[in-house]
C-alpha cells in the first residue's frame, strides 16, 4: 500500500502538467456536456409533480456516466507512464476517444 501511494505521489508531483492538461482535455468538456443536460433535464422538469427528484437522479446518473468516462484516459496515462517512462502524452486520451466512439 505505501508503495502505490509513493508513486502516485511521484506520478502527480513529476508530470503535474500533463496530469493537468490531460485533466483540461478530458474532464473540462465531459463536465460541461454534463451540465448542459443536466440544466436541460431540470427546466423540462420544473413544473412536474416532483422536479428536483427528477433533475437530482438525472444528475446523479450522467456524474457516474461521465466520470467514469473519464477515467479512460487517466488509467491509459498511468500504464503509458509506466511502459515507456512518460514518451507519449496523449496516447491515453486517443484511446478512450477511440473506444467511446467505437462501442
Amino acid at each position: 500500500m505505501k508503495d502505490v501511494l509513493v508513486n502516485s505521489y511521484h506520478l502527480y508531483t513529476q508530470r503535474f502538467g500533463k496530469v493537468f492538461s490531460l485533466s483540461l482535455l478530458v474532464y473540462f468538456p465531459l463536465l460541461f456536456l454534463h451540465a448542459l443536460i443536466v440544466n436541460y433535464i431540470y427546466m423540462l422538469t420544473r413544473f412536474a409533480e416532483y422536479p428536483g427528484l427528477i433533475g437530482d437522479v438525472a444528475n446523479g446518473v450522467f456524474m457516474l456516466i461521465f466520470l467514469t468516462i473519464g477515467q479512460l484516459p487517466f488509467i491509459k496515462f498511468v500504464m503509458l507512464e509506466e511502459e515507456t517512462d512518460g514518451e507519449k502524452l496523449f496516447g491515453g486520451a486517443y484511446h478512450s476517444n477511440k473506444r467511446v466512439c467505437l462501442n
